[in-house]
């Protein structure tokens, strides 16, 4: 719990559990520990954004998968994936458009 709240506690607190498929214990510990971990690393930095990513995904796969049945390790392991996957595409994008003089992204 002190790190999902480390910073805006509220806003991600709406957002999380605003989503019946987080009331699942592995899902919901799943997810903040995947963040965890790739934020200790230094990964990816602390926003709202990771977690509403996640969630999304996850409200997306709930709709050809029983999540129910994920483990506390798979729904990590997924999370862990997922936002690397981000990153690397957001790098390619931002590499792309330095090296055709085009707007650099924020």
């Amino acid at each position: 719990m002190e790190f999902f709240g480390k910073k805006d506690i509220f806003g991600k607190m709406i957002s999380f559990f605003s989503s019946v498929m987080t009331n699942n214990k592995n899902i919901r510990l799943g997810i903040i520990s995947g963040i965890k971990k790739l934020y200790d690393a230094d990964i990816i930095p602390y926003h709202r954004q990771q977690f509403r990513t996640s969630i999304m995904y996850f409200n997306l796969m709930g709709g050809v998968r029983i999540l129910e049945i994920l483990s506390f390790e798979e729904v990590e392991e997924i999370t862990i994936e997922l936002l690397k996957e981000k990153i690397v595409s957001l790098t390619k994008i931002s590499k792309f458009f330095k090296k055709h003089n085009k707007y650099p992204l924020k």
